[in-house]
């Protein structure tokens, strides 16, 4: 209860984050401590089940931080104390931190598994999936999905062109397409159920994407390939996509790419 009431305050409450954040019996090296004293427990308590399991830890929401500063301090200062804990872990972080050369350090410092960032498309050609990521995504798909229930490597490539080389958005992706299949009672998953499905998870980014500053951005963004300050939240959003081929560039998310392409043909013939 303890425990949840501090979360609480913590998520809520301007001046008890700041209590928090200068105290210092709450540094890295005490919640590390405790943190640890508090797996160790829980481990014990599972190995005296009548079915041991081993703890894992999930830390969600780390891939929300746009801000350098929070992830510079939490990933690139603070990997050691992450890759310090005594428990199997999984973090999420912002996939931008792949190009970050502090945080490759980071994550090769240790034998630890980092899904990489692959690179899916061309800045000259945004339709035709890149080789790597023909091989990287059809691998995972055969690990998820019985190939037989796919109508060729056509829709795995889709997906990725879709996912924008993300394997979360791939696997949610992958996910509505199946359910639209199924609503057609198709035995397989084509390209067409694939983007009629997906086309349902365009619909929550559209949604919020009603406010004249969120379009102003997008509609930035799909002109220029660039992402300024005061649209940087629209990365940690995902309704804009960040690529790397020899430099950073960005689109916007392959799933409302064509919304916001009419509305920028539109502002044009006014």
């Amino acid at each position: 209860v303890g425990f949840g009431k501090l979360g609480f305050d913590l998520r809520t409450s301007d001046e008890k984050r700041t209590q928090i954040m200068e105290s210092s019996a709450y540094g890295t090296a005490e919640l590390t401590i405790l943190l640890n004293a508090l797996l160790e427990a829980l481990q014990r308590l599972l190995d005296r089940s009548h079915q041991p399991r081993r703890v894992l830890l999930l830390v969600d929401d780390g891939d929300k931080y746009a801000s350098t500063t929070e992830t510079d301090a939490l990933f690139i200062r603070g990997g050691s104390t992450l890759l310090s804990l005594n428990a199997a872990a999984v973090f999420t972080f912002p996939y931008w931190l792949h190009f970050d050369a502090r945080f490759a350090a980071v994550a090769s410092a240790d034998a630890r598994t980092v899904l990489p960032n692959v690179k899916v498309i061309a800045p000259g050609d945004r339709k035709r999936v890149l080789p790597e990521a023909q091989v990287f995504f059809r691998k995972m798909a055969a690990r998820l999905v019985d190939p037989k229930l796919l109508d060729g490597d056509a829709t795995i490539d889709e997906a990725a062109r879709l996912s924008a080389g993300i394997p979360r958005e791939f696997v949610r992706i992958l996910k509505a397409g199946f359910t639209r299949a199924r609503e057609l009672g198709a035995a397989r998953l084509d390209v067409k159920a694939l983007e009629e499905g997906s086309r349902r998870l365009a619909i929550d980014y559209l949604t919020t994407a009603q406010s004249e500053k969120i379009r102003r951005g997008l509609k930035f963004v799909d002109l220029l390939h660039r992402l300024d300050d005061p649209f940087w939240p629209l990365l940690d959003s995902l309704h804009v996509v960040e690529y790397v081929n020899g430099k950073p560039w960005y689109a916007v998310n392959p799933l409302i790419a064509k919304d916001v392409a009419e509305w920028v043909a539109t502002d044009r013939e006014s």
